[in-house]
């Protein structure tokens, strides 16, 4: 019997900005881009996307958790953002991307 090679979805990267913060959560482009992410997952099984969120950590009824391809990394940037909000740990915050980025290819 002659085995199947299986072909292995991209990881994608997804920064939750556009989505999750104050300005643009709720409003024209957060609701559009909530719109098309989730069109992309209804979409696209065979890729793998890691929602890079600095922001707040989604609720586990967030909708986009029902799809088996979705994956939050959240990352706690203290009370009141202020690891990703102050100029003198940006080391820092390159370092977790950096991670990211190594952790999920």
């Amino acid at each position: 019997m002659k085995s199947i090679e299986l072909k292995q979805g991209l990881n994608i990267a997804v920064d939750s900005l556009a989505l999750l913060s104050p300005t643009s959560k709720n409003r024209g482009i957060g609701n559009y881009t909530f719109s098309q992410f989730e069109a992309i997952l209804d979409s696209d099984s065979d890729d793998n996307y890691y929602f890079f969120n600095v922001l707040e950590e989604l609720d586990k009824d967030f909708p986009f958790f029902q799809y088996p391809n979705f994956h939050e990394e959240f990352f706690y940037c203290g009370s009141q953002d202020f690891l990703f909000k102050n100029e003198k740990y940006e080391e820092i915050i390159g370092n977790i991307i950096r991670a990211f980025i190594r952790k999920y290819q």
